[in-house]
């Protein structure tokens, strides 16, 4: 390759990133207070618009299928916010500490909804939920005041058959019928809990959604249970022996070490 050769190609490469770098989400400091994104866009990528504190209102385009992780996680100043239909997934964190969102409406179509999607959104107090969402990981909504809302109703809140969170919870507890999972971290660090049963027809239980629950000494399983996520009952330590269903799925550390299985 001669020198004129690569002086063009050094160009061609120089043009190609001065494109690219134009193309790029606004930084924190550049972001206005209302923003329009595009039609055609499909995702938001992880932690697009992260901290973007002077964001107050966001304008989604029809046919949005996803929301990254931490792609608004935050904004803290973001008040204004229609989620899309068409829309399937919301990532881990994807409006985490968006500390002045008031309500939410998930459009129907929606499928998962990960962890800490819409933690420590401290003024959230309306949020509804379409029954597509069939799942629904951990934290995805504490401290939050719904979440707040909810417990006082029930100990146990439940979202599409899903058990999301335990956490006032206390003494023997019977999840009731129809639920089919347990949220991971659900009951996480509860030692209120002395006894669980689970209902006929429940398929799994999520990663340490019973860690550290150190009271909680009698858990029965039923057949139906097909899973059990890593650390779901580490730290249990008053749990002595449980008898676990055939077959059964187990993640790594499950219980803790002087827990006899059977």
């Amino acid at each position: 390759m001669n020198y004129f050769q690569s002086k063009r190609r050094f160009l061609a490469y120089f043009l190609l990133l001065t494109i690219l770098c134009a193309s790029l989400p606004l930084t924190k400091t550049q972001a206005a207070s209302d923003f329009k994104i595009k039609k055609g866009v499909l995702t938001i990528g992880a932690s697009a618009f992260y901290d973007c504190t002077k964001l107050k209102s966001v304008t989604l385009p029809k046919g949005l299928k996803s929301i990254g992780s931490s792609a608004f996680s935050g904004c803290k100043k973001l008040t204004g916010l229609t989620l899309p239909k068409g829309l399937k997934s919301i990532g881990n964190s994807a409006f985490y500490d968006c500390a002045k969102l008031t309500e939410i409406t998930i459009p129907n179509g929606v499928l998962s909804i990960g962890n800490n999607a819409f933690n420590n959104c401290i003024a959230l107090k309306e949020i509804t939920i379409p029954k597509s969402v069939t799942s629904i990981d951990s934290y995805a909504f504490a401290n939050t005041k719904w979440i707040e809302a909810q417990k006082k109703k029930n100990p146990l809140v439940i979202v599409n058959q899903i058990l999301i969170d335990g956490s006032a919870a206390s003494g023997e507890v019977t999840i009731p019928d129809g639920v089919i999972s347990i949220c991971a971290g659900a009951f996480h660090s509860n030692q209120n809990l002395t006894a669980i049963t689970l209902p006929d027809g429940i398929l799994s239980i999520g990663q340490e959604a019973f860690f550290g629950c150190s009271g909680l000494a009698n858990v029965s399983f039923p057949d139906s249970l097909a899973s059990i996520g890593q650390e779901a009952f580490l730290g249990c330590t008053s749990l002595k022996s449980v008898a676990l269903p055939k077959g059964i799925e187990l993640g790594n550390h499950a219980f803790d070490s002087q827990t006899e299985l059977q």
